[in-house]
């Protein structure tokens, strides 16, 4: 008469019984890892991005009281907004923004995502046709403590 299990091979049961004697843990970590054979894992990440990037390289280019109106458009191209300040001088200004949106999951048991956010805004002060003043905030650094925004304009 065979006394064998229907499913398992009776030199399976052998071995496991042989490890469960030889050491407990390791029929914990058989034991944990053989129902993960077949998990079911998954993933996702999307990256949204707006307005134009300014990066300091670009930035540095521009000179105040050197750099005029045409040279700052043909730089950095239309600006996000324009705002009219008082004596006919203006501030022009561009926005960028990244957002990264990652998410995971193994066996719809265990879950997390994360988020991460990029913004800087520029910003071109003038005065006439020339650059007066130019800077940059860039909200991910100051928030974080790692730098200060870049400013650079003339007297007077």
């Amino acid at each position: 008469m065979n006394t064998r299990h229907p499913i398992a091979p009776a030199g399976a049961a052998r071995q496991l019984a042989a490890a469960a004697r030889l050491c407990p843990l390791a029929l914990a970590v058989m034991s944990l890892a053989l129902p993960l054979g077949g998990c079911i894992v998954g993933g996702s990440s999307s990256t949204s991005i707006t307005g134009t990037f300014v990066g300091r390289e670009t930035l540095a280019t521009i000179e105040p009281g050197t750099s005029t109106r045409e040279y700052v458009l043909a730089t950095l191209g239309e600006p996000t907004s324009k705002r009219t300040l008082s004596g006919g001088e203006e501030l022009w200004r561009w926005d960028y923004r990244r957002v990264k949106m990652s998410s995971g999951y193994v066996l719809v048991v265990f879950g997390g995502s994360s988020r991460e956010e990029v913004a800087a805004t520029t910003f071109v002060h003038l005065q006439g046709d020339r650059v007066k003043r130019v800077w940059q905030d860039d909200a991910a650094s100051t928030a974080e403590g790692q730098s200060c925004p870049t400013v650079r304009e003339i007297d007077g």
